[in-house]
């Protein structure tokens, strides 16, 4: 017959025989959700483009690149990818009305809840197929 004064388990013993630090782990806890939050949100900050001095001057001014960006993003969120809207939108620009548009698109929400924000490229390459991109990078070569 067993006896009830001893327990079997050493990892038992050792828990119920020892004070937990509880102070101690709630403030390593603490610590380890800041150090986590400061890391992402440096990993993943929107890093703006240059316009660059030896070529065009962009062809579209820093309001209308925002209208853009808003119209552009609004199509991509409703359903479907708004391929069509995207296609006419960036028609025409250059190199530095590219990264203007860019620029103001920043970075934007995903469709889906508590992921990542996109910026404008991120979101082209995860709504569009290949024989899209490909189509748009015929519109602005070299961007994306």
């Amino acid at each position: 017959m067993k006896t009830k004064d001893k327990l079997g388990n050493p990892a038992v013993v050792a828990a119920i025989g020892s004070q937990i630090p509880w102070a101690w782990l709630f403030k390593v806890g603490i610590g380890c959700v800041i150090v986590y939050n400061v890391a992402g949100s440096f990993k993943k900050r929107f890093q703006s483009l240059s316009e660059v001095s030896g070529y065009q001057t962009a062809n579209i001014s820093i309001g209308a690149a925002k209208v853009k960006a808003d119209i552009i993003h609004q199509a991509m969120r409703g359903f479907g990818n708004g391929f069509t809207v995207v296609r006419e939108n960036i028609a025409g620009l250059n190199y530095n009305g590219w990264v203007r548009l860019y620029n103001a698109f920043g970075n934007r929400p995903d469709n889906i809840p508590l992921s990542e924000d996109k910026t404008l490229s991120e979101w082209f390459q995860s709504e569009f197929s290949n024989n899209e991109l490909s189509e748009l990078r015929v519109l602005i070569p070299g961007v994306f």
